[in-house]
């Protein structure tokens, strides 16, 4: 079992939190504004979402193609690693 402070543990987190985001798609949002009422704290950067996952220790990029209700997790990573991505 791993530790709450582990960086293992921490993205297996976050990894839920994507699984989290792809299970409230379907069905949900028709556009940007409906998936910003599930996740407040959503941020847009042109086409794509950035989530905070555990603590905002961690950043979840997805594309959401609202027509077909699919989620497409681009990258998940530390924020200081999200600091150096070319988004």
């Amino acid at each position: 079992m791993e530790s709450r402070g582990s960086s293992r543990g921490n993205c297996r987190r976050a990894s839920q939190r994507a699984y989290a985001l792809d299970r409230r798609c379907p069905s949900n949002w028709r556009n940007p504004g409906e998936l910003k009422a599930s996740f407040s704290a959503a941020s847009f950067v042109g086409d794509l979402i950035v989530l905070n996952a555990c603590g905002n220790h961690y950043r979840i990029v997805a594309l959401v193609h609202y027509r077909k209700q699919i989620v497409y997790v681009k990258k998940i990573g530390t924020h200081k690693e999200y600091d150096k991505w070319n988004l």
